[in-house]
């Protein structure tokens, strides 16, 4: 990752604020509570797929982990690396590589992108 990082933080700081309207997709690979951080730092959007067994926090029980698999809601709001994130479940539809949905995370908020618009970005 801090190959990656440090190429995201020459570019970022090269862009100045208008870093603000990039929102990046990524793939279950990328889902690490550092990268995530960082990208926060920045303002940066991001939609990441992760694991059904990536253990999540989630309200209803504050002091146990929950695997992302074992959530049934569209979305919810978690935390995950000490930080609050939006947890999105994508509905399972023909031609779909996988029967699984797809598990994603987001800092990017519901006033900015609805559920179905996360969904569809993440899908492009």
């Amino acid at each position: 990752m801090r190959p990656l990082m440090k190429a995201l933080k020459d570019l970022l700081e090269e862009m100045g604020q208008d870093a603000s309207r990039i929102v990046l997709t990524m793939d279950r690979w990328f889902a690490s509570p550092q990268l995530f951080q960082f990208l926060d730092s920045y303002q940066v959007g991001f939609i990441c797929r992760i694991k059904s067994d990536l253990p999540l926090m989630v309200p209803w029980d504050p002091y146990n982990t929950v695997t992302a698999g074992q959530i049934s809601h569209e979305e919810l709001a978690v935390e995950y690396a000490d930080m609050d994130l939006r947890f999105v479940r994508s509905d399972y539809h023909e031609g779909m590589k996988q029967k699984e949905p797809w598990f994603l995370l987001t800092n990017i908020t519901k006033e900015k992108l609805s559920r179905r618009q996360v969904v569809n970005y993440y899908a492009k």
